[in-house]
């Protein structure tokens, strides 16, 4: 009876099993059919090699037979290499297969589409292959949603065996536009030609521009006029085998008014040089269509005149600066401005601007019997790239003189300035005086500069007759002279008066030195164009590559030693040298004191900062004015006379001539002696 209640029990367990079972595997069924992608595989046959991506035809159909949106998300994976189709390989590189999109939200009972792209490098050893690439397509589960749906699809890769043929020369584009193309300007084309050479061997090719057929250009377009208006660079060039060259398009249309606001074609020939026994030649020609501006665009300009208000009596002069600058405030150099005057003489009608943009003229006043006003002006014409402008400066002419004379003097009157030093900036007294040397306060003077500027550019002398202002000197990369301005234009009591200062702005220096290569480091001495190559680093000298700076700063006083150069302090500080360079510093020789001569002279080292100097050594240069040693670190280094002297009756003598002195009179004494005993 036992045994049968357990049958019973038994087959009751099976029969819920079964039935658990049966409905877990409709339930997937079911599934799968609420969200599927079609084909599950597929192959792709005859994939060329262009090196541009390859649209397979064959498109994946994603399912949502949801009664809700799905979000869907496609990737790319290898397949196991075990797991591919027979006689396939896993694909090398998951991302030469390009999916669109790679996720998307499918509305509910609908579909999608994902586009495949195939993109694999044109390489000689990828032809003739086949590959399996797996294609996951995975749906995002809702809340609550343990199971997740990832039907994978496999799509087999066949390569062509020969990547398809290339034009064995050819040009691209075929033709581009250039447009807004200026006229009065050269213009280079933003579009290069690229020339291919699909040759096993290099070919000679030549570059040139023609005038197309009046009936082949393109509609709306005309054949430019003049054919050397463009410019092909290089016009000839030697292409290596397998390999391509651009070519630079420059347009130079001249500034002729009937010029602007056309278009024009032009055809761009580009040939190879047949070899030996070839009979055709391959000249494919670009078409390019130009279109010039409207009205030619110029950079506006500005000119300034300073002084810009002077007085001065019948005779006397002033020296007048114009400054011409771009908009973006850069000095233009090399262009001719013209002077007038309503009144009065100039030391010429025109002049030309210096590198620093400015350029000076004199003006001298008229004979008048009643004050006079005047005005000075200075034009710059314009040219092909800039606008024209004009300044001017007005001057009141006195008809007598005044009773006393004034003269005004700038302290002080020449100085450097040292980049990185506390001379970036350089303070000046002016001091106002009458004819009879006593000081005249409450005198407003007005100060120029041909470089930047002074700050305040005028001011009213105190109890002394003197006015501060401050000198700001420019960014330089070599020695620059500049010319500072303290003017007093007079008044009824006064005569006017000016005076000047000259300073030169010293060059800083910084060059990135390799280490294994070594290099130089030149400078500008200052106040002329000469170049001295200060350090010479050999190879492998350094540990690291190391950029190297040079601040030249001003000559300190020493009690027994001559300084006749700047202080060059060169850095990284305590840098050292795994083989000695070799310095070289300029000197002025002007500088040597008395009692001591270029033999004298020595290059000498700073121990620590601010502290004392040590003696170096070195080799003098005369014709060059230059000294050189060899240094095995990075320092404060400076040329020095090395002489001691002591003063003899307000003046100086020479130990050595000292000594002589001492011992020819103590020779005389013994002597004495001597004479004395007998």
């Amino acid at each position: 009876m036992k045994i049968g209640r357990f049958k019973g029990v038994l087959l009751f367990a099976l029969v819920i099993v079964s039935l658990v079972l049966y409905s877990s595997s409709i339930t997937h069924a079911q599934e799968n059919a609420v969200f599927s992608v079609s084909p599950g595989a597929f192959t792709v046959s005859d994939v060329p090699l262009t090196g541009t991506p390859y649209v397979i035809p064959q498109k994946l159909i994603v399912w949502n037979r949801d009664n809700v949106d799905r979000a869907v998300f496609i990737s790319s994976e290898i397949p196991p290499e075990n797991a591919v189709s027979p006689g396939y390989n896993p694909i090398p590189n998951e991302n030469w297969v390009i999916l669109s999109p790679y996720s998307i939200l499918i509305p509910e009972n609908s579909f999608a589409e994902i586009q495949i792209s195939l993109d694999i490098p044109r390489w000689d050893n990828l032809t003739g292959k086949k590959w399996e690439v797996w294609i996951p397509v995975e749906r995002q589960p809702l809340p609550g949603e343990v199971r997740i749906l990832r039907p994978t699809v496999r799509i087999k890769i066949e390569t062509t065996e020969l990547p398809p043929a290339q034009p064995i020369f050819s040009v691209s584009p075929g033709e581009f536009t250039a447009s807004q193309v200026p006229v009065g300007i050269p213009y280079t084309a933003s579009q290069n030609i690229v020339v291919w050479n699909r040759d096993n061997i290099e070919r000679v090719v030549s570059i040139t521009s023609e005038i197309p057929p009046e009936n082949s250009v393109t509609p709306g377009y005309e054949p430019i006029p003049n054919e050397n208006w463009v410019i092909p660079s290089p016009a000839s060039i030697l292409i290596k085998e397998n390999s391509y060259a651009e070519v630079q398009i420059s347009l130079n249309i001249p500034r002729w008014e009937n010029l602007t606001g056309k278009k024009w074609e032009v055809w761009i020939p580009v040939e190879r040089q047949p070899l030996p026994g070839e009979v055709g030649i391959l000249r494919p020609t670009v078409r390019i269509k130009i279109e010039t501006t409207e009205e030619n665009v110029k950079t506006s300009t500005a000119l300034s005149v300073s002084p810009s208000i002077f007085t001065l009596y019948p005779d006397e002069n002033k020296t007048l600066v114009a400054m011409l600058r771009d908009a973006n405030n850069n000095a233009l150099a090399n262009k001719t401005i013209i002077w007038n005057t309503t009144a009065g003489s100039l030391s010429a009608s025109s002049s030309t601007t210096n590198s620093s943009g400015w350029t000076l003229v004199t003006y001298t006043a008229p004979q008048v019997t009643a004050q006079t006003s005047v005005t000075v002006t200075a034009y710059f014409m314009g040219d092909n790239q800039y606008q024209a402008s004009y300044g001017s400066s007005a001057g009141t002419v006195l008809s007598q003189p005044v009773a006393q004379s004034t003269s005004l003097s700038i302290f002080p009157s020449c100085f450097a300035l040292f980049p990185g030093y506390s001379g970036q900036v350089q303070s000046l007294i002016a001091t106002l005086r009458d004819g009879n040397n006593n000081p005249l306060p409450n005198k407003t003077i007005t100060w120029s500069a041909a470089l930047v500027s002074v700050n305040p550019s005028s001011g009213t002398t105190d109890a002394s007759g003197q006015v501060f202002v401050v000198y700001t000197a420019p960014t330089v990369t070599a020695g620059t002279s500049v010319t500072i301005t303290a003017s007093f234009a007079g008044d009824s009591q006064y005569r006017s008066s000016s005076a000047t200062s000259s300073g030169i702005p010293a060059t800083q220096v910084s060059e990135n030195i390799s280490a294994s290569a070594g290099g130089t480091v030149v400078i500008n001495v200052i106040g002329t164009n000469v170049t001295v190559n200060v350090l010479v680093v050999p190879p492998n000298a350094l540990r690291e590559n190391t950029t190297i700076n040079i601040v030249q700063k001003p000559p300190e006083n020493l009690p027994t030693y001559a300084m006749v150069s700047p202080i060059s302090e060169i850095g990284p500080s305590e840098t050292t040298f795994a083989t000695p360079s070799t310095l070289t510093l300029p000197y002025d020789e002007n500088k040597i004191p008395s009692g001591a001569s270029e033999d004298n002279l020595a290059i000498y080292r700073r121990t620590s900062a601010g502290g004392s100097w040590e003696l170096v050594g070195g080799n003098v240069n005369k014709a060059a004015n230059t000294i050189s040693v060899q240094i095995d670190h990075l320092s404060e280094y400076a040329v020095m006379a090395s002489v001691s002297t002591v003063g003899v009756g307000g003046g100086e003598l020479p130990l050595l001539t000292i000594g002589v002195i001492i011992a020819a009179i103590s020779i005389i004494a013994v002597i004495a002696l001597l004479i004395k005993r007998r």
